[in-house]
């Protein structure tokens, strides 16, 4: 039996669990990868510098790209989720989110 086919994929870096559970736009599912410590713990220690993925397929991943994606689909609670571990990061992230010209005009997060 090869493991490599029948296991689950698990992503490579923790806040690429998290930015996944963002992107199915389920902010319940993007609340829910916060409870995971070692997720927590990516999000408390991470730096701002990308990871660099080990495959073509893989984007990177980082705090900002995690923040992007939640702003991006409207969870807020996920942003002062996220927030609570790193201020710093998630402020700054946050700001760029909505002042990036990706993102149209400046939008302004409304809680639903």
């Amino acid at each position: 039996m090869d493991f490599n086919t029948t296991a689950a994929r698990v992503p490579e870096f923790p806040l690429q669990q998290l930015r996944e559970a963002a992107e199915t736009r389920d902010e319940s599912k993007a609340l829910k990868a916060l409870r995971k410590r070692r997720i927590r713990s990516e999000l408390a220690h991470s730096t701002t510098a990308h990871k660099v993925p080990s495959g073509p397929d893989q984007t990177k991943c980082n705090v900002f790209t995690c923040v992007e994606t939640a702003v991006h689909y409207q969870m807020p609670r996920v942003v002062i989720a996220m927030y609570r571990f790193n201020p710093a990061d998630v402020r700054l992230a946050t700001w760029f989110a909505y002042r990036d010209p990706k993102q149209g005009s400046h939008q302004i997060l409304r809680h639903r």
